[in-house]
Order: structure tokens, then C-alpha cells, then sequence
């Protein structure tokens, strides 16, 4: 109901004005958690928080599960030139992971960059 989409608002704006505070901004995109792609309801949610851009993902490194740095590069090499990679902070193998990932991608002549460089 509506109070339910109320609670869940507040909940995003909350979330969305505690990284302002900590980066500097709200960020361009919202991404959602636990879920690769957007739905109707999480795109109006995101919406009402005043985010006009959610963003999906099409390679999952699966690292939230720490399933070490092997994994997480074997995962992150199916990208492609304009893959989103989903990768989290706070993970020890995700960090183990990282200079490999870009080595990897480096040798495929892939150059990371931010979601607000890929969707200029």
C-alpha cells in the first residue's frame, strides 16, 4: 500500500542524503541492491527520490558471497567492452581481486571507467 511505498521512500532519501554527506553528492545512478535489473516499482522509487537513472548490471563477480579472488576474476573476465560489473566494498576478496581484474582487462584491451563516463 501506500504507506509501505511512504516507508520505502524515505528509506531510499535517507540512504541517498548519507552519501551526499560522505561523497559530496547523491551520486548519478541508484542501484539497486539484491537485484540485476529494476522494476516498475523500484524505478518510481528511485524516481521519487530524485534519481532519474537506475543502473543495471550484466557481469555479477558474485563477490558479496567472498568466494576469493580467484572466482571474482574468472567472473569479472565475461566482460566486454560496455559491460557493468557489479563489485562491492568491504569485501577482502574483492580487494585481493582487483589489481588482477584490471591486469585481465588491460591484456583485452578493456579500460575501466565509471557509469558516468560509459553513459555520457
Amino acid at each position: 500500500g501506500s504507506v509501505v511505498t511512504w516507508q520505502r521512500v524515505t528509506t531510499l532519501q535517507r540512504c541517498r542524503d548519507r552519501i551526499a554527506v560522505l561523497t559530496g553528492g547523491p551520486g548519478a545512478f541508484f542501484r539497486p541492491s539484491a537485484a540485476q535489473h529494476a522494476t516498475p516499482e523500484v524505478l518510481d522509487l528511485a524516481g521519487a527520490a530524485g534519481y532519474s537513472a537506475v543502473l543495471s548490471y550484466d557481469v555479477d563477480s558474485r563477490d558479496f558471497t567472498d568466494p576469493g579472488p580467484v572466482a571474482i576474476r574468472r567472473a569479472v573476465a565475461t566482460s566486454n567492452a560496455g559491460s557493468v560489473v557489479s563489485m562491492h566494498l568491504g569485501h577482502p576478496g574483492t580487494l585481493a581481486a582487483l589489481p588482477g581484474v584490471l591486469d585481465d582487462l588491460g591484456h583485452r584491451g578493456l579500460t575501466p571507467v565509471t557509469a558516468s563516463a560509459l553513459f555520457r
